[in-house]
């Protein structure tokens, strides 16, 4: 995943100031335990480059029975058919919102500079707040 943010950077400068972030950690993932599980989702969601992330991710989140931050349809639903904890992107912007880390015009700019990056959103910025209060996720 750090590999991941690292070449979008390039592209990206965005991505890489996430990178960078000092609450970010690398962690081993190199354990058998975990490269089995890798495998078994890399094979799921698709061979080759397609979905490292999203398998490395799910795997990390079964083998430490934690939260897999996912925003992928089809990752989602393997992860939850293997008991995964998940959640995405916008469900984690409205619990900033809910517990008052973040300020309205924050979530508007995060979630239009996702949208201008080709994140796949159900909404832009200007948005969001309707979609949150649509899907019952802000009051």
């Amino acid at each position: 995943m750090e590999e991941e943010l690292l070449n979008g950077g390039s592209k990206h400068a965005q991505l890489y100031q996430v990178s960078m972030q000092p609450w970010l950690t690398t962690v081993d993932v190199t354990t058998l335990d975990y490269l089995s599980l890798f495998s078994e989702y890399h094979g799921r969601l698709g061979r080759g480059s397609r979905n490292i992330g999203e398998a490395a991710t799910l795997a990390y989140a079964e083998l430490h029975n934690a939260t897999a931050m996912i925003d992928d349809r089809v990752g989602r639903r393997h992860g939850l058919d293997r008991g995964v904890k998940v959640t995405g992107t916008l469900e984690v912007l409205c619990t900033g919102v809910r517990e008052g880390v973040m300020e309205e015009q924050e979530v508007v700019a995060v979630v239009d500079l996702l949208h201008d990056h080709e994140a796949f959103l159900p909404c832009d910025g200007a948005g969001f707040f309707v979609w949150a209060r649509a899907e019952g996720r802000l009051n």
